[in-house]
């Protein structure tokens, strides 16, 4: 018989992959449920799956199907924190509006700088209240933002 502590994933019945598979979609609680959806009998299902737990071949195919499992969700999480959501974008005019947003030389964010980020979060608190009230106002705001470059309109008309 092999020595069950130097087995590895690959050595592993289809049965007892399935049983894993299922393990690691109801939790390792229910190893007699997993056992049983994995074909096991009904009447060796919990001794099957106290067995196969504590088997060095399934607790390595788990830990390695975790581990692959886990790899993608981890990626997904350092992408999404590469890419500032609405919220820390909001802090961020906010603060520097109020100053609190140093230059990289350590001084305080220019007073043309703080006014931009001010204008900005007023945009933004416009078309805010504009979807949240659904225009029920009398009507919608419009917002009208300089084109920069294009000549300025004459008050002749």
């Amino acid at each position: 018989m092999a020595d069950e502590s130097r087995a590895t994933p690959a050595e592993l019945t289809q049965k007892q992959k399935k049983f894993a598979d299922y393990l690691i979609k109801l939790g390792r609680d229910r190893a007699t449920e997993a056992a049983k959806l994995a074909g096991y009998s009904e009447k060796s299902a919990r001794q099957s799956g106290y067995a196969n737990m504590q088997k060095a071949s399934v607790k390595a195919y788990i830990e390695e199907r975790l581990k692959t499992a886990a790899e993608p969700r981890e990626r997904a999480e350092a992408e999404r924190k590469l890419v500032a959501d609405g919220d820390e974008v909001l802090q961020f005019l906010t603060a520097t509006m109020r100053g609190e947003v140093k230059d990289q030389f350590g001084l305080d964010a220019q007073l043309k700088d703080r006014l931009a980020a001010a204008k900005e979060l007023q945009r933004i608190i416009d078309v805010t209240k504009k979807t949240d009230d659904g225009g029920s106002e009398g009507g919608t705001t419009l917002i009208i933002e300089p084109i920069y470059g294009a000549p300025e309109a004459e008050d002749d008309e």
